[in-house]
């Protein structure tokens, strides 16, 4: 999977977020306007990437392009991660694990549902 900038990550967590509805350029950039002040060219020019590294599908519906990811959120998380697991830790994944434990942001709660996760998928 072909890495991404953030500002794309952000598109696309939009369009995640809209799933089963695609958007047009204009929607996306409406949808951002609070939180982001992209002209409609700097949205334009995030989904011309994001299409060309194959995260998006574009549809013509009603004469206009409309978007919808191609690549699921899990399936990016999961390759993410792999990428995290495989360059920081070597490819350990108990030494991922430990990491996040030993980081302190894991709460008891948290720990708790890892070990119940693991033990359902034993």
């Amino acid at each position: 999977m072909k890495t991404i900038s953030d500002a794309e990550l952000e598109v696309m967590q939009l369009i995640w977020d809209h799933e089963g509805e695609p958007m047009t350029v204009k929607e996306i950039q409406q949808n951002l306007i609070s939180e982001k002040q992209w002209k409609i060219t700097t949205v334009q020019t995030f989904i011309k990437r994001l299409t060309d590294k194959g995260y998006l599908n574009v549809e013509k519906i009603n004469g206009l392009n409309k978007y919808n990811a191609k690549v699921s959120r899990d399936a990016f998380s999961s390759s993410e991660t792999k990428k995290i697991i495989n360059t920081i830790h070597s490819g350990s994944v108990k030494d991922f694990v430990a990491s996040l434990i030993d980081s302190d942001d894991l709460t008891s709660d948290d720990i708790d549902d890892l070990r119940n996760w693991l033990n359902d998928h034993e």
